[in-house]
């Protein structure tokens, strides 16, 4: 029996009431108080379970659990404050040949934003990965100014070919022969010359022997590692990694390198969707916890609906239950619908049953009494199995549904939420026109439980919310894009070094014009890959989110992964940047084209 297990029992027998993942949210703030007791006793023990992964479908609950630890910890429900570090591991860059590094350098960036403080302790860090970008120009790409829009010199169908001989007889004219006495040159010295010119032709030509290359993987994780056990001998530190399948590529050197890279007692909470169970349990045995989030019962969905909609009816549960396969974040959308189906229920009344006469004339016809007609409610309406087989697409299907039976007005909200690339309070006032933005917060995270108080979403969420209002609702879609790129285009007029802002503009310009767009992207790329590379990489994860054409997405995708050979030097994984930057398509008048474009052409 894992540790999980064990602990889980326990507290399902002193709190009988907990259900959902209560019970592995208190198994985890279990180990951590253990963790304290051991470090401020100045005890170690051997077999401490210091690696928490959870796994299962989208809307298993894993970023909620997480999210909860999260907060509980930072509340100080623990009696004393760890150092929580809340990572998103899709945010990392999408080049294979710096996925690890960058997963380093992105997971420290987010320990010096909680505790800037740290930062010292963090440089060497930071130094290491700035020296890899300052060496990365020596394959010729242009530096501060913009690439040239005009047309490239035309180039050959086929191979070039050239041959050696002539290319070396021709170079001899500038060298020195000696000639006869009757001012001819000797044979045997012109074939001596072509042959050396030949010789050095191919040396040249031959790639020389590099020297032992850095292993940057290595290096970089030593400097973190050293720092994060200096953090660890005075603080409880905790790592949180939410969306770890992005990041699977990469496990097993997560799992071989980087946990064992350190000293110091710490724990880790990972959120994926693959099994690695038995993986973890061969590698580190008891000291890992691998924790698969089922989905609901029968009793916890009924339990769920009780509590958002105080709906207690058993067929509405099953049914529920049913439609939603238990997943979680399915009960909540359903939740969700059903508190606004309920409220158009007519009122139930009881059956009088058929009058004396019909009962009269039923028999005088020899016919069984007839009953009154029995019509469905809209709630098993709505929790009827669909006719098609969606699949895994069955949560698209629900989140499609419920957005159809909401009101206008949370139809709104939940758009511009949706929409946002990120939460800027300012900019929901604006864009969704509401006066006091903490309480129609709060009121919607009480009306729908996939949105949080401070306005943040899940991911899923965002994303199907984004498709359902781009096919159904394409003129608000449409509006709120071009309000919020309008807002962000003129915030970076104000502050033009806030490279975050130039990231949220492009954003919503994507997704005004997708094609023109792109030509902005791959300038911006070109103006700061010399300086700028990790605001390169951000700008492509970023971009990546957009719900664009996926052609588009493909070539965003190829320059993320050229970007990651460029700063490692190699000429031949960089081919796509250096050829989109090198031929650039001409930027020209558009239909649509907002005079705040030209900030995207500026020299920051």
């Amino acid at each position: 029996m894992s540790f999980i297990e064990r602990k889980k029992a326990g507290i399902l027998k002193l709190y009988s009431g907990l259900i959902g993942r209560r019970a592995e949210i208190a198994a985890v703030k279990y180990a951590i108080r253990q963790m304290e007791n051991r470090v401020s006793s100045g005890l170690k023990v051997r077999d401490y379970p210091n690696l928490f992964y959870f796994y299962g479908p989208v809307g298993s609950g894993k970023s909620t659990l997480l999210r909860t630890i999260y907060e509980d910890c930072e509340r100080g429900e623990l009696g004393f404050q760890p150092l929580d570090i809340w990572f998103d591991c899709s945010k990392i860059a999408q080049s294979e040949a710096t996925a690890e590094e960058s997963f380093v350098v992105e997971l420290t960036r987010a320990v010096v934003n909680t505790e800037p403080q740290l930062k010292p302790h963090f440089q060497p860090v930071f130094d290491f990965w700035d020296n890899l970008i300052k060496e990365a120009s020596p394959l010729g790409v242009p530096g501060s100014n913009l690439p040239a829009t005009a047309a490239p010199a035309p180039t050959p169908s086929g191979p070039v070919r050239v041959n050696p001989v002539k290319a070396a007889y021709g170079s001899i004219s500038s060298i020195d022969i000696k000639k006869s006495a009757g001012g001819k040159q000797n044979v045997k010295d012109i074939a001596r010359s072509v042959n050396r010119n030949m010789q050095a032709m191919e040396a040249a030509q031959r790639t020389p022997i590099a020297p032992p290359a850095v292993n940057t993987k290595g290096e970089i994780v030593k400097r973190f590692a050293q720092a994060v056990d200096q953090m660890a001998s005075h603080f409880r530190v905790i790592l949180y990694l939410d969306n770890f399948e992005t990041f699977e590529r990469s496990e097993e050197w997560f799992r071989h390198s980087f946990l064992k890279s350190f000293q110091k007692e710490l724990i880790f909470v990972i959120a994926g969707e693959t099994d690695l169970h038995t993986t973890y349990l061969q590698e580190f045995g008891n000291v890992a916890s691998c924790v698969a989030l089922h989905p609901f019962s029968v009793f916890e969905t009924g339990h769920l609906l009780a509590h958002q909609t105080q709906i207690s009816d058993p067929k509405v549960v099953v049914s529920a239950h049913r439609l939603s396969g238990g997943n979680p974040l399915c009960v909540a959308m359903i939740a969700s619908a059903l508190q606004h189906i309920a409220s158009k229920e007519p009122a139930q009344t009881a059956d009088p049953g058929p009058t004396r006469q019909a009962r009269l004339f039923a028999l005088q016809q020899g016919l069984p009494a007839a009953n009154s007609q029995v019509v469905q409610s809209p709630t098993l309406k709505f929790l009827e199995w669909p006719g098609d087989d969606y699949g895994d697409k069955i949560n698209k299907y629900i989140a499609y549904i419920m957005l159809d039976e909401i009101p206008k007005a949370d139809q709104h909200l939940l758009a511009v939420l949706a929409l946002m690339n990120r939460f800027y309070p300012e900019l929901f006032q604006h864009l969704a026109g509401v006066m006091n933005v903490q309480r129609t917060l709060e009121t919607l995270s009480q009306r729908y439980s996939f949105v949080s108080p401070e306005g943040e979403m899940m991911e899923f969420m965002k994303r199907t919310l984004r498709g359902y209002f781009k096919q159904e609702m394409e003129d608000l879609f449409d509006e709120i894009m071009r309000g919020a790129y309008t807002y962000m285009a003129e915030l970076v007029k104000q502050q033009p070094q806030n490279l975050n802002l130039l990231v949220d503009a492009m954003y919503y310009y994507f997704h005004l014009d997708f094609r023109v767009a792109y030509r902005h992207y791959v300038n911006l790329v070109s103006h700061y890959m010399n300086s700028q590379l990790d605001f390169c990489d951000r700008l492509a994860a970023e971009m990546l989110s957009c719900s664009i054409p996926q052609e588009v997405k493909h070539k965003i995708r190829s320059m993320s992964r050229s970007l990651g050979w460029f700063r490692k030097k190699d000429p031949n994984g960089s081919q796509f940047i250096m050829a989109e930057v090198a031929n650039p398509e001409p930027i020209e008048h558009e239909e649509m084209r907002f005079m705040s474009d030209l900030f995207l052409l500026g020299d920051h």
